[in-house]
């Protein structure tokens, strides 16, 4: 199974030890705790201090149970009464109903110099395109919207946030979107956006 590159770039933007807030740390299913590949499992290793928060109760039990230091939470009406040097959102913005609720909730959980990292699908990703000239449109039955560098920083602005850099995250597996990335294409050679921001001062 090929690595997975966007949690590794996730991983990699966030500083060795910092307190992290975690928000949509479940994945779906409290199962992911067994794969190499879940964030929040690999956060432990790299911050000094790191909280999960999940809308998903019963998932958010069974982690609890082994050890994880999660709580339930609704992450656009979040208030835990702490702030943060880094919060992390992998893959989750495209699944809220408010983004300016969430976004604000993020703003008010990070430190003066906090940083919010954050990945979303690429919505020009070129396998996409491909599919929906078969007629085989892929969209996540769970997603309520789409982001590009555009729009992000614009919502972004809205709320009160400086974006530092998007990075187009190359894909993990071998085909024609990874080798649109390897010759510089990265627009349609991205599978996940990553982004880094901070507030505006």
């Amino acid at each position: 199974m090929p690595r997975n590159l966007r949690v590794e770039a996730l991983l990699d933007a966030v500083p060795a030890e910092a307190k992290v807030l975690d928000l949509g740390c479940v994945q779906h299913s409290a199962e992911k705790a067994s794969n190499e590949d879940w964030v929040h499992g690999e956060l432990y290793d790299i911050a000094d201090e790191v909280v999960g928060v999940d809308y998903e109760r019963k998932e958010v039990e069974k982690l609890r149970e082994q050890g994880y230091n999660v709580i339930h939470g609704d992450v656009e009406e979040l208030d835990l009464d702490d702030t943060f040097d880094v919060v992390v959102a992998g893959e989750l913005i495209e699944h809220l109903s408010n983004v300016g609720n969430f976004l604000d909730s993020v703003r008010d959980h990070l430190r003066p110099e906090g940083e919010f990292i954050m990945t979303t699908p690429n919505p020009w990703a070129f396998h996409r395109f491909k599919q929906a000239a078969f007629g085989e449109v892929y969209s996540n039955e769970e997603h309520t919207c789409w982001f590009d560098e555009r729009t992000l920083t614009q919502v972004l602005d809205r709320h009160e946030f400086e974006v530092n850099e998007v990075i187009q995250v190359k894909a993990s597996d071998p085909g024609i979107t990874r080798l649109l990335y390897d010759v510089g294409l990265r627009t349609i050679g991205g599978t996940s956006l990553l982004v880094k921001a901070r507030v505006a001062q």
